[in-house]
């Protein structure tokens, strides 16, 4: 809607310039000819004028359409508790849900919750690696946090 408002109005400008530029260059010897040329310029400028001023005033009543359902959101956005915005990743968590990391929250709870037999020595290892500020940690503690892992180990301890 706005590029119609701004076409009407280069519309506008550019008409006014060019019937300047008419204006100029026309030259009539008769001041009865140039009476009458200008006459019938005036003619037809009006309609287009017309039609202009008509389609500008549809852009202004557009915008102010606009205006309001702008305010009336602001209105409805101001009465909600303000979220702070945290670093964007690729998952979403609310409560106790994470979404968008179902899969590697539950291949990091398994990996954890394996149990060995008595003899195993080896150490097992599993890295979370990937670029920084995408949720590596977030999958963590939230896996963490799980009453299954929680019971499973008797401390737990984050280290970055």
């Amino acid at each position: 809607m706005p590029d119609k408002g701004c076409y009407i109005l280069d519309t506008l400008r550019y008409q006014s310039h060019d019937e300047e530029l008419d204006a100029k260059d026309q030259v009539v010897s008769h001041s009865f000819s140039l009476s009458k040329v200008n006459y019938l310029k005036g003619i037809g400028s009006s309609n287009r004028m017309t039609r202009i001023l008509e389609q500008l005033q549809d852009a202004l009543d557009n915008l102010r359409s606009m205006i309001v359902d702008v305010k009336e959101l602001v209105v409805f956005l101001t009465s909600y508790p303000r979220l702070y915005r945290q670093p964007y990743s690729m998952h979403l968590l609310l409560g106790n849900c994470m979404f968008g990391r179902q899969m590697e929250a539950e291949l990091l709870r398994n990996f954890l919750l394996c149990t060995q037999p008595n003899g195993a020595e080896e150490l097992e290892v599993l890295p979370v690696v990937g670029p920084g500020r995408v949720g590596k940690s977030t999958l963590v503690a939230h896996v963490c946090n799980d009453e299954r892992v929680r019971g499973h180990f008797s401390e737990i301890v984050f280290r970055h």
